[in-house]
């Protein structure tokens, strides 16, 4: 998202009481420090169901200045900010760019299709990597090539279009970053 031209990025974060949403807000909070933008970060807490992203995003909504872009904890929450975008007339990707994570099947039947990452499975792989290191991927921070794909697969789906974002010459330069990260 960063590398799209992304300043201000929200999180949706999950129940702060489970492992998995403290790690990927403690990865939301690094990518920021580490990008210099920990001031333009905003957390709003989630449930890890669509209404609690609907519900999340409504609250990030009525904040200024807007957000260009927010990575929900889970795919649930992204699908229930988009419906909340929507509603209130925002265009995704255009106007808020929504990245989730778990990939699961209805990521790619909402529409636009939801950008997601997608943790790998113990059967395919033995390196596990903490979460934070997932979220950095996703936000921006770039790792090597065989790390990233140890850690996490991306699914770039329109919700975080490259195209809505750069112009022509540089829509190269960040398809290439996009492909060298997963």
């Amino acid at each position: 998202l960063l590398r799209l031209g992304h300043r201000r990025i929200a999180h949706i974060a999950g129940p702060p009481a489970l492992h998995v949403a403290a790690e990927r807000r403690r990865g939301y909070r690094e990518a920021l420090r580490t990008a210099g933008l920990e001031r333009d970060g905003r957390i709003v807490e989630g449930d890890f169901t669509a209404d609690g992203g609907r519900r999340a995003m409504a609250a990030l909504l009525r904040t200024q200045p807007p957000m260009t872009a927010v990575v929900a904890a889970n795919d649930l929450m992204a699908i229930g900010a988009m419906e909340a975008l929507r509603q209130a007339g925002a265009r995704i990707p255009e106007d808020v760019a929504v990245v989730g994570f778990d990939d699961i099947t209805f990521a790619s039947l909402v529409s636009p299709a939801l950008t997601t990452v997608a943790r790998p499975s113990p059967l395919r792989t033995s390196v596990m990597a903490p979460d934070s290191r997932i979220e950095n991927t996703m936000i921006g921070i770039r790792f090597s090539r065989a790390s990233a794909k140890a850690v996490a697969s991306i699914t770039l789906r329109s919700c975080a279009s490259a195209s809505a974002w750069v112009s022509r010459s540089r829509r190269r330069a960040v398809l290439s970053f996009l492909g060298s990260a997963v």
